[in-house]
């Protein structure tokens, strides 16, 4: 029992520690947002990625998103529908979450519902960049649930 405790909790601050790198390949709202860096931004680190000018709900996703992934005890791509459960109880309730394993072409296909049609809309890369093992997202508001003014106090 008390070997099992400290190998979990190794093997959680082992995914804690991993090389997480990240890349924005897509962020809109009603109109494009400017984050101050051209986009796709090319693989970068989480870190790198929040100095960037970033909306809160942006912001907010990816930091979960990540937090997420690390917590995952193996590969995250054996992890989807549980990586997906936990994020959409960290983020806003109007986004829908699409979330797939990125494969040797560096990509996935993910396939938004029909009325999801970019008010906010916001395609990353996650990716182990240790092992090169990675996970797309695709998160993305349905214009039913889309507001007509901003959500934040950063417009």
């Amino acid at each position: 029992s008390m070997l099992l405790a400290f190998l979990v909790t190794w093997l959680v601050a082992c995914r804690a520690e991993m090389n997480l790198q990240a890349e924005i390949l897509e962020v809109d709202e009603l109109d494009a947002i400017d984050i101050g860096h051209a986009v796709p931004t090319g693989s970068m680190s989480v870190t790198e990625l929040e100095e960037l000018n970033l909306r809160v709900w942006v912001r907010s996703v990816i930091e979960a998103s990540a937090l997420v992934v690390r917590s995952m005890p193996a590969t995250p791509e054996a992890h989807i529908n549980e990586i997906q459960e936990q994020l959409q109880g960290r983020i806003d309730s109007d986004l829908a979450i699409h979330v797939c394993a990125v494969n040797e072409t560096g990509s996935c296909q993910v396939e938004p519902g029909p009325k999801e049609d970019k008010n906010r809309y916001l395609d990353f890369h996650l990716i182990d960049g240790s092992s090169a093992h990675g996970l797309r997202f695709v998160i993305s508001e349905d214009a039913a649930k889309a507001a007509s003014h901003p959500l934040s106090f950063d417009v």
